[in-house]
């Protein structure tokens, strides 16, 4: 490509672009290679946009973590084309790793829920909440080829774009990106709060893994509609069906997690990322999850401990060893099912709800922004990813 960026960076090659931006590999003049995330003209006009943009680097270094992407530096191209400098990773989105795969372990999924537990606590503890965690900004670094990581850790993973991310009793910071009534976020993974553009806290980002985790384990999205706009309905007013419902060989213990992290009472979901980290490792060492459990037990005095055994599987089959579905078109990963107690929740009841759009209809993996009235319905109402090398 050649081109040169304040004559200190020639842009090398392109990695990706999505809507409002473009990545790609550039060398600095001292031979330093990093990932450099540049503004796309016309949305470098936009000022939401370009305060989006800075937000972005002064939320991911107001903490410093090894399992958030590094952004180095932000300045504007000689065009006026905002850029962030960021650390070049070698790897793959975890989206991108789902489809090439076939599906993720569930191992792996807990392995790496674990990590960006660890990541999104050490943000929550600085009073930034992310807003947008999913598998498209979920990266799976690929190690040197001659590093061996510990037995048992596997991948790295890093979280990435802190681009909606809201930063607490900051307020120079949130300005018109977080006016009341505005949903910034990706629907499928958005708790319900989110969806009717409703103040927000760290637990939103707990339902958001929760999502995550329903995603990989059961190939499918907690809420599936024919466009955004119903399922931004049904993500602002129906609870989560149970994760067993979805994927019935599911181990009892990771249903009662993902089950917790996805209430729809806030206040029935994990505390913090702490508590939910802390049941995550239980799990990745085959012991029972003390929270959730304990939840269960709360709630249901007579929950079953099971010990060994399968899920429960449809009528007429027979219990064998646990499996879980990955995605629509891998075959099922055999795991050991271990010790749980389990419980059902009754259903949340919400108000309905009508929404008003202020933006174009996106894809449901894309990034929307909807107004939420909070009248009551017409009787006839209808109810980028990091651089990579």
């Amino acid at each position: 490509m050649g081109t040169t960026l304040r004559n200190k960076w020639t842009l090398e090659r392109l990695l990706g672009a999505g809507g409002m931006a473009a990545v790609y590999v550039g060398v600095h003049r001292i031979g330093r290679r990093d990932a450099l995330k540049i503004l796309h003209p016309q949305a470098a006009k936009s000022k939401e946009i370009c305060d989006r943009f800075e937000r972005e680097a002064q939320a991911a270094n107001r903490f410093r973590h090894p399992g958030a992407v590094e952004i180095r530096d932000i300045d504007v191209a000689e065009d006026g084309a905002p850029f962030l400098v960021m650390e070049l990773l070698e790897g793959e989105s975890l989206s991108e790793r789902e489809r090439r795969l076939g599906g993720v372990p569930l191992a792996e999924v807990l392995r790496f829920t674990a990590q960006v537990l660890d990541t999104l606590g050490a943000a929550h503890a600085q009073g930034i909440i992310h807003r947008d965690i999913k598998p498209a900004n979920l990266f799976v670094v690929r190690e040197d080829p001659e590093s061996t990581p510990p037995p048992g850790v596997g991948p790295r993973i890093k979280v990435l774009d802190f681009g909606l991310a809201r930063i607490r009793q900051d307020s120079s910071l949130q300005g018109e990106l977080t006016r009341m009534g505005i949903v910034l976020g990706t629907t499928p993974y958005m708790p319900p709060e989110q969806a009717k553009g409703r103040d927000i806290d760290a637990r939103a980002d707990l339902f958001a893994i929760g999502a995550t985790m329903f995603r990989l384990i059961a190939g499918r999205h907690v809420h599936e509609a024919s466009t955004d706009f119903d399922l931004l309905l049904k993500m602002g007013k129906e609870p989560a069906p149970p994760l067993a419902q979805r994927a019935p060989r599911t181990p009892r213990d990771v249903c009662l997690v993902v089950d917790r992290a996805l209430a729809f009472d806030r206040d029935q979901r994990y505390p913090d990322a702490r508590h939910m980290l802390e049941d995550v490792r239980a799990l990745l060492r085959g012991a029972p999850p003390p929270y959730a459990s304990r939840f269960a037990r709360a709630i249901d005095p007579d929950a079953i401990t099971l010990h060994g055994q399968q899920a429960p599987t449809g009528p007429g089959e027979e219990a064998g060893p646990a499996t879980v579905r990955a995605s629509p078109a891998s075959s099922p990963t055999v795991v050991d099912a271990i010790d749980v107690d389990w419980s059902e929740e009754p259903p949340a009841s919400v108000d309905a709800v009508t929404t008003e759009w202020t933006g174009p209809a996106s894809a449901k993996e894309d990034s929307i922004a909807v107004e939420w009235s909070e009248e009551p319905p017409d009787a006839g109402a209808p109810g980028s990813h990091p651089a990579r090398r």
